[in-house]
């Protein structure tokens, strides 16, 4: 599709900071297009709004947002050192 129209837009300083956050790393032009066209954000989601978006589908009741949120706040806990039930053994002289 060719496009022969511009839009010239005059933003303060805050405005402009604004859509840069919102727009992540979409060119500015590709944004301001998938706002016109109902295709939301551009990007892709970084690991914050993943976690909240994983929560409110979890919160409305998606067993595969639930399953999918719980894997990933799993994964950002550290694994303690040895395992559990090795750490019983030892403690009763089993191993």
């Amino acid at each position: 599709m060719t496009r022969t129209n511009r839009l010239f837009v005059h933003l303060t300083d805050p405005e402009m900071a604004k859509l840069d956050q919102m727009r992540g790393t979409v060119a500015r032009s590709a944004y301001v297009r998938s706002l016109l066209t109902g295709s939301g954000r551009a990007g892709v989601a970084d690991t914050a709004e993943a976690l909240r978006l994983l929560s409110e589908s979890a919160r409305a009741g998606s067993i595969q947002a639930q399953i999918a949120l719980e894997r990933a706040l799993r994964a950002a806990v550290p694994e303690p050192e040895g395992d559990l039930l090795d750490e019983l053994a030892r403690r009763r002289g089993v191993a």
